[in-house]
């Protein structure tokens, strides 16, 4: 469509800069183009386990063996890893990006990490709030190598076509995803697992029914806000999510950590919009590391307070893993889908990871 000088927007909603990735593959046509990008992030998960366990190391050699906790990853991960692939979505690159760019600034790789993380900006925004990380840490040799390249990225691809300009097309997207427009302002959509999805689906009298025309549920709104009020407050969560990642960074070590990353992926799932279910893939970082918690607590003989709050998020997360039409049937799906599981399992999950921040932050417990 865009080779043909046609307007990719509003159907599409990533960064124009992401057209340079996907233009290779509808030269190759169907199914050989699909095939390819299943391929390719196939490979991009193999690096996203390994780098799980790098990140994992201290886990690995106190507590768990190295077993056992790919069987956990691979066990929670799976179904997501398959819905991503089939759906030729981005968000396995995403989790790439995020753990690589960790890995690389852990490292003091410089040059690689502001590319890394220049290039995952441009192919979906995502992965930008790990530049907040920079700003508080002061890196600035890193943060100014990836404004640069972020600068030259956005530049190359008016090139590839003579009738749109740079301009035209980064006002096309932008009018696109404003998250203050109408579009997705506020969603209503079961499938959006986000905060602007999640909000209207108990304070807003208007939400999309499901798929099933059999399955209607009780209303599930508590009270009918406009959208408004719904937007203002949405705003408002947003910003208080951001300002909680801020002092979460000013209080860590100078060394990326895996709690960090976890908090930051849950946090993305949260903030920005039209977050559908296949985002969940974010989530595995949390998963992981309140399951290898609760396991630990599980052996130990002095269990914690908050143990039975593990229990049941360890409980849900089997749920999680088992998600799927195939699995545990239409009924079921359609409920979780309309009273948003994902949602609320990202929001307690993420109140967990805060409980003991101190701790989760320096793996202080294991050393």
């Amino acid at each position: 469509m865009y080779l043909n000088g046609e307007n990719i927007y509003p159907y599409y909603l990533y960064p124009p800069p992401s057209i340079l990735l996907f233009v290779p593959l509808t030269w190759l046509g169907d199914p050989i183009g699909r095939v390819i990008w299943a391929i390719l992030n196939f490979l991009l998960f193999l690096r996203v386990l390994s780098l799980l366990m790098h990140f994992l190391e201290s886990w690995l050699q106190n507590q768990f063996k190295k077993p056992l906790v790919l069987f956990i990853i691979l066990a929670c991960s799976m179904g997501m890893i398959d819905h991503n692939i089939q759906l030729g979505q981005m968000t396995i690159a995403m989790l790439w990006v995020s753990f690589e760019f960790c890995f690389q600034v852990n490292g003091n790789s410089r040059f690689k990490a502001a590319v890394i993380m220049a290039s995952g900006i441009t192919m979906k925004l995502l992965p930008g709030l790990f530049v907040f990380w920079l700003l508080v840490k002061r890196r600035y040799v890193i943060l100014s190598a990836t404004i640069f390249f972020l600068g030259f990225f956005a530049l190359l691809p008016g090139s590839m076509n003579e009738e749109f300009t740079n301009q035209d097309l980064w006002k096309d997207w932008i009018s696109t995803v404003n998250p203050l427009g109408e579009r997705f302002g506020v969603e209503t959509k079961n499938t959006v697992i986000s905060l602007n999805g999640f909000l209207p689906a108990y304070f807003s009298e208007k939400f999309e029914g499901l798929l099933d025309p059999d399955y209607k549920p009780q209303r599930r709104h508590i009270f009918a806000m406009d959208s408004l009020t719904l937007e203002v407050i949405l705003n408002m969560l947003r910003f208080g999510l951001l300002i909680l990642l801020l002092r979460l960074y000013s209080r860590s070590t100078d060394q990326f950590n895996f709690s960090e990353i976890a908090i930051t992926l849950l946090v993305c799932i949260l903030i920005f919009p039209h977050q559908m279910k296949y985002s969940m893939l974010l989530f595995l970082p949390a998963m992981i590391l309140i399951t290898l918690n609760f396991l630990k607590n599980y052996r130990s003989s002095h269990r914690p307070r908050y143990f039975i709050f593990d229990v049941i998020l360890v409980l849900l997360f089997l749920l999680f893993a088992l998600y799927g039409r195939d699995t545990i049937g239409d009924a079921l799906v359609n409920h979780l889908d309309y009273y948003k599981y994902f949602s609320w399992l990202v929001i307690f999950s993420l109140l967990r990871l805060l409980m003991e921040a101190s701790v989760f932050i320096s793996f202080s417990d294991e050393k």
